[in-house]
């Protein structure tokens, strides 16, 4: 355990982890927090978002071990359900006292003691960055991989403008960013269907986005994650929902990239929900499109990507 750590210290970084039903992976991911050898003090904020296993009780066991360092929630209604995303944006960030945020969801984990000592020296000598990132392994069947992120940018410095290009190639559990100033975000911030690739919008602050080209931590891909209960349609009607609420937030050029996504969005679930049926699934499309200008005050275009 981190030796720095104690009450009187100023917190460096604060650890946001989200905890839902994860009783079997839990004390991985505090035990992985709590391996971490840094030269600061950092805390761990956790929201349990009223779990019905064993995972508050295991949270309240670390919490006992560790008070000065472990810090739940624990809500008694699930918020999810009532709220959707934005969890960490309500119920973790407003309690962070650290200049960096650092995020891990309570069935992921880290695999480095040094990880968050190397992302924090990595900002601390590059003010011109604002979130720092690493390569990551996903675990599904007992089988590690590597996740794929595009190249160059495991080794060069990108933008915000990229994660919407390509997609959101940054794992949560590998992410560290600096808390904004006042440690204010908006609110539609929390209106967000997912928040990490409307959070980065917020946190980059157009600076640049820096890969540390090494693997210190795991993603797990179970049959109990929230994405992966979702089906195909349900997924991209999620991202429809994202790039419809985000666009308003965007620069010129971030909104040609998202019109284009909305409608290859749009264009695929057409498709999944009309199958067998070319004319209402062209039908559907350009009715969903005439909404969707008009909301949006814009014209996507009808051409189908």
């Amino acid at each position: 355990m981190n030796i720095k750590n104690n009450a009187e210290e100023n917190i460096v970084v604060s650890i946001c982890c989200l905890a839902y039903n994860h009783e079997a992976f839990i004390s991985k991911c505090l035990d992985g927090f709590l391996m971490q050898k840094t030269l600061f003090a950092f805390e761990v904020l956790v929201n349990d978002d009223a779990s019905i296993d064993r995972t508050s009780k295991i949270i309240k066991e670390y919490q006992n071990k560790y008070p000065k360092i472990v810090k739940p929630v624990f809500q008694t209604v699930n918020k999810f359900s009532v709220e959707g995303g934005g969890m960490n944006i309500r119920y973790n960030f407003p309690r962070a006292k650290g200049k960096y945020i650092a995020m891990c969801e309570g069935d992921d984990y880290w695999t480095d003691p040094l990880k968050l000592q190397k992302q924090v020296d990595f900002l601390e000598e590059n003010e011109e960055y604002n979130i720092c990132f690493h390569r990551s392994y996903m675990l599904k069947d007992a089988s590690l991989v590597l996740h794929e992120i595009p190249i160059p940018f495991d080794n060069t410095p990108f933008y915000y403008i990229e994660l919407l290009r390509h997609f959101n190639f940054m794992l949560t559990a590998s992410v560290v960013f600096r808390k904004p100033h006042k440690n204010i975000m908006p609110n539609w911030l929390s209106k967000m269907p997912f928040g990490d690739l409307a959070l980065y919008k917020i946190v980059g602050q157009d600076k640049k986005i820096g890969c540390i080209n090494e693997i210190m931590s795991v993603y797990r891909i179970h049959e109990k994650g929230i994405w992966s209960l979702l089906k195909p349609i349900e997924a991209k009607i999620q991202y429809l929902d994202f790039y419809k609420k985000v666009y308003f937030y965007l620069s010129q050029e971030e909104k040609i990239i998202v019109s284009d996504k909305i409608k290859k969005n749009l264009f695929q679930v057409s498709k999944l929900k009309y199958p067998k049926n070319a004319i209402m699934n062209k039908m559907y499309y350009y009715y969903k499109l005439m909404i969707l200008n008009k909301y949006m005050n814009t014209n996507l275009g009808s051409t189908i990507c």
